[in-house]
C-alpha cells in the first residue's frame, strides 16, 4: 500500500507543482486524516531513515508492551494517559503500529 503522503504529494510534484512539498501548502483539515499522515511520517522516518524494527517501535511507544505492565520504564506516559482518557485507548500506538503493518504489505 502506498502511504497517504505518496498519494498527496507525488501527483502534485510530478505536475511541476513544487509548492506541494513545502510545509503548510497541503493542509489536512480532517483530524483523522492528520493523525493518519502523522502516523505515516513516524513509520517512514523510524523504519526507513533510522532502520528501526517493529518490535523496537513497540518498545519506544510503550516498553510495557515488551516487558509487561510491571516495567518501570515509561516513554510517553502523559501522551498515553491523555489518549486513554480522551479516546479510551493509546491511539498513537495503535495508529503507528497499524500503519507499520499496512505499509509493510
Amino acid at each position: 500500500m502506498k502511504p497517504m503522503l505518496w498519494r498527496v504529494f507525488c501527483p502534485l510534484a510530478s505536475m511541476g507543482n513544487t509548492s506541494a512539498i513545502i510545509p503548510g501548502h497541503y493542509l489536512a483539515v480532517n483530524p483523522e486524516e492528520r493523525e493518519q499522515l502523522r502516523a505515516e511520517i513516524e513509520v517512514l522516518v523510524a523504519r526507513d531513515l533510522f532502520g528501526i524494527r517493529r518490535d523496537e517501535m513497540c518498545y519506544i511507544l510503550d516498553p510495557a508492551t515488551i516487558y509487561g505492565e510491571e516495567c518501570p520504564i515509561e516513554t510517553f506516559r502523559v501522551l498515553k494517559n491523555n489518549e486513554i482518557r480522551e479516546f479510551g485507548e493509546y491511539r498513537t500506538q495503535r495508529l503507528v503500529l497499524d500503519t507499520w503493518d499496512q505499509l509493510a504489505l
